[in-house]
């Protein structure tokens, strides 16, 4: 889809250095924690101009009591191409902390991953491993950001490759419709309700009832996510938006 392009470039560039979305975690019924979704100074990643995306997960201090969770992820992406050259991954939770680098050879097709995980026991285990990715492949980071590049209408299917953990992946992003959500703010703000599907090795892959709010502007920021669980669903509620 060119729509809106001016070859690999959107024509209105949706990002601002300093945006930062914040989110309150719900489930079932009870705040669990925050999200934040940054868009940091532009970095030269291989003599590039990049930008920066990084997200942030915390657990408040009553859910900590049962179970921590203090992540963090971040992407540096092609200003030009919009190809992410990494993904890198922090998780620290109560039973678990794992750290994973990937980076992204575009011209070869190839993603190398270095790994190291921590159990609840301090036993450490280190692997490296790569795989071939398809061509122009996003990750699990970027892809939020990527699709904010695409002009959005009730009935658009955005279809494109992801890589992640050994996989290829093809994501189809459905916009369903149209609604107003109200803001912080008090205000009332129009958004599109995207709800994405996911096939793998040619089949599709169940991942759950998933809908993201964008909103209907040049910005196309992300107002709300949901998702339905085994057991319940799980909330991100805006909390503010810069």
């Amino acid at each position: 889809d060119d729509e809106g392009f001016d070859g690999r470039r959107p024509k209105l560039d949706p990002f601002v250095v300093g945006e930062e979305v914040k989110f309150a975690i719900q489930y079932l019924g009870v705040k669990a924690g925050e999200l934040k979704l940054k868009v940091l100074p532009f970095k030269l990643v291989n003599g590039r101009k990049s930008y920066h995306f990084r997200t942030e997960i915390v657990s408040n201090s009553a859910y900590s009591m049962i179970y921590e969770v203090e992540d963090w992820a971040e992407s540096y992406v092609d200003y030009e191409t919009l190809l992410p050259f990494n993904y890198t991954l922090h998780v620290n939770h109560t039973n678990e902390k794992k750290q994973i680098k990937s980076v992204f050879d575009h011209p070869k097709n190839i993603v190398k991953v270095w790994e190291k995980k921590i159990d609840d026991e301090g036993k450490t285990k280190k692997r490296s491993y790569d795989w071939e990715m398809i061509p122009y492949s996003q990750n699990v980071i970027s892809i939020f950001y990527y699709l904010r590049n695409f002009q959005l209408k009730v009935g658009k299917v955005i279809k494109f490759p992801m890589t992640d953990e050994d996989n290829n992946l093809i994501l189809e992003a459905h916009v369903v419709r149209k609604e107003k959500i109200e803001l912080p703010s008090g205000k009332m703000q129009s958004a599109f309700v995207v709800k994405p599907k996911v096939t793998i090795k040619g089949k599709f892959k169940p991942v759950g009832d998933v809908f993201l709010w964008f909103s209907d502007d040049n910005r196309k920021q992300i107002l709300r996510v949901e998702s339905a669980l085994k057991i319940g669903k799980l909330k991100f509620n805006l909390i503010s938006i810069k």
